[in-house]
């Protein structure tokens, strides 16, 4: 930053110039790096991939599947942001879940992506097959990682029928009909209420500047 001074301004100006420079500058140095990293955060939130609106999971019309409604979402994003918006198709069969057999008693989840061709898919907990989760929130914490280029449409959580194991594909979801039904049944849609929330803010402090 260059700052010219007129030579015509009476000597006392200058130094009362030059010293309110000296003591600005650091400041406008630390806000320019706030800055930098404010953008940087809101960068990383625009290109993210994400859900833009809710997928309104439910039961499916082939009741041992995952609907979803038509939903907006961004993935793969690049600088051309634009090209990345997309939009899925509702999907009133639903999505079949993962293949295999919870424990009798216990709890699964399953967790829903979407990919840049509006291709759903479905993968199960790690220990879904294997002990199955004591309660909900034991599933809930065995969510499977977020997977790239595919964002979260949401997740389901599943108890078995009392005394019965649940077969992902063959068993009906809650309020279904065919097999060892269900007992639970719970959705949980990203943007609304789990790990990929609709235009999450980002906080920056504001620092401030005293002019004595």
């Amino acid at each position: 930053m260059t700052v010219k001074i007129k030579r015509s301004w009476p000597r006392n100006t200058k130094d009362a110039l030059y010293n309110l420079i000296q003591v600005l500058w650091p400041e406008l140095l630390v806000d320019l790096a706030a800055l930098v990293t404010l953008t940087s955060a809101l960068r990383s939130r625009v290109l993210a991939d994400r859900i833009l609106s809710s997928p309104g999971l439910g039961i499916g019309s082939t009741d041992r599947n995952v609907a979803n409604i038509a939903f907006d979402y961004q993935v793969g994003a690049s600088a051309a942001i634009v090209n990345t918006f997309k939009k899925a198709a509702a999907v009133a069969a639903g999505t079949a879940l993962a293949a295999g057999t919870i424990p009798a008693d216990k709890w699964g989840i399953y967790l829903f992506v979407v990919d840049a061709a509006d291709t759903k898919t479905c993968s199960a907990g790690a220990a879904n097959f294997t002990t199955g989760y004591a309660s909900e929130a034991a599933a809930i914490a065995a969510l499977p990682a977020a997977v790239a280029n595919k964002p979260d449409m949401g997740y389901v959580t599943v108890k078995t029928a009392v005394g019965q194991p649940f077969i992902g594909g063959t068993d009906s979801l809650k309020t279904g009909a065919v097999g060892n039904v269900a007992s639970e049944t719970n959705y949980y849609n990203a943007g609304v209420n789990f790990r990929s929330p609709i235009g999450a803010a980002v906080t920056q402090t504001a620092e401030s500047v005293t002019v004595l």
